[in-house]
C-alpha cells in the first residue's frame, strides 16, 4: 500500500519506538486523544508516546488509507503488551 510520505514516517517511528521521530511528523499546535485524554502540543506528544512505547510496545501495520478534505484517515491493526492486542483502529488525521 502506498502511503503518504508523512505516514509512511509515522508508522516507522511508532513501529521503532522512536518518539523524536513520532513527535516531528505532527505540527506545533497538534492534539493526540488516547484513552481518554488529550495531549497538547509536540513536547507533550513525544512524552506520552515514550510513556505508551515503554508500558505498551505499540506497533501498528497500516490496513488502509484515506485521504480527506482535512487530512486523512489511516486504518492500522495496533498491536503490543496490552489485552485485546491486536485490534484495527482508526487515526483521524487532520
Amino acid at each position: 500500500m502506498k502511503l503518504p510520505c508523512l505516514i509512511e514516517t509515522l508508522v516507522q517511528a511508532q513501529n521503532e519506538q522512536n518518539s523524536k521521530l513520532y513527535s516531528d511528523c505532527f505540527s506545533e499546535l497538534a492534539t493526540v486523544r488516547d484513552e481518554g485524554q488529550m495531549y497538547i502540543r509536540k513536547n507533550e506528544i513525544k512524552l506520552w508516546n515514550e510513556k505508551t512505547n515503554h508500558k505498551y510496545k505499540t506497533i501498528f501495520r497500516p490496513l488502509a488509507y484515506e485521504s480527506t478534505a482535512a487530512g486523512g484517515i489511516l486504518t492500522a491493526n495496533v498491536s503490543g503488551n496490552f489485552p485485546g492486542s491486536p485490534f484495527p483502529s482508526d487515526c483521524i488525521l487532520n
